[in-house]
């Protein structure tokens, strides 16, 4: 695996995330008088040049998603017998690296991948509205069991069968090499995408955040530089590669 001082190789992987269950992904905003919801989902507003906001959508942030795919990396790593470093404990450096950090970087390597925000679509087109939901909620009494008193909270939700874009790119990591620790992790892990999917968000615990990559609709496109142009060798869907690739 090169690293950044020239491009060797570059991958772009493009597909559809699926919600599997309803979505919830926390904006953090601390209640304000007025509000109309006491948790509110993460959205980005889309405005015209001249400042007015046509609408706000939810949205999955892509810092959320690459450490849920970087969580994900590490399990599958350890299942292999690899070694792997506490991120927030790590000794890794640039001579010295784990495969995920080799992956994902740290604080002292940069990553080769990156990971986009998903951006809600239909058909693979961007949409302007996207139906979001509430679900009201108790806290619960520790002493009775029942309902406590005066703790009465709602969430909003983005419901089952939205879809969100899923983008990747790997810089300098040959998904086609053999024998490659790298290699043989990303492998995995898209793998667990098509046919597990994940969980982000809040709530995993009670079945909210399962997405699932839809490995047909997922084209992954190599590209090459060749006389310092980037061009592209090889492009076909997700499902064939992992067809290929565990064949």
């Amino acid at each position: 695996m090169s690293d950044f001082t020239s491009i060797e190789v570059l991958y772009y992987i493009d597909g559809v995330l699926r919600c599997e269950s309803p979505l919830r992904i926390g904006s953090g905003q601390a209640l304000t008088p007025g509000a109309t919801v006491d948790n509110p989902i993460v959205r980005y507003s889309v405005a015209y040049i001249d400042g007015q906001v046509v609408y706000n959508l939810p949205y999955i942030p892509g810092s959320s998603l690459k450490g849920v795919l970087r969580n994900l990396a590490e399990v599958i790593a350890r299942s292999m017998g690899m070694n792997v470093c506490n991120p927030f404990r790590s000794e890794c450096n640039a001579e010295n690296a784990c495969v995920v950090c080799r992956i994902f970087g740290n604080q002292q390597i940069a990553s080769h991948i990156t990971v986009y925000d998903g951006i809600p679509v239909r058909d693979s087109k961007p949409l302007t509205s996207v139906p979001v939901l509430r679900r009201v909620g108790v806290g619960i009494d520790r002493l009775l069991g029942g309902s406590a008193r005066g703790v009465l909270y709602d969430d909003e939700f983005v419901t089952v069968g939205t879809e969100f874009t899923f983008k990747v790119k790997l810089v300098n990591i040959d998904l086609e090499s053999k024998n490659v620790e790298e290699v043989a992790v990303l492998h995995r892990m898209l793998k667990w995408l098509v046919e597990e999917g994940i969980a982000i968000g809040g709530r995993t615990s009670v079945g909210f955040g399962h997405v699932v990559l839809d490995g047909e609709r997922t084209r992954i496109i190599k590209k090459e530089l060749k006389n310092g142009v980037l061009q592209v060798v090889d492009e076909s869907s997700l499902s064939k590669k992992l067809t290929e690739w565990f064949e």
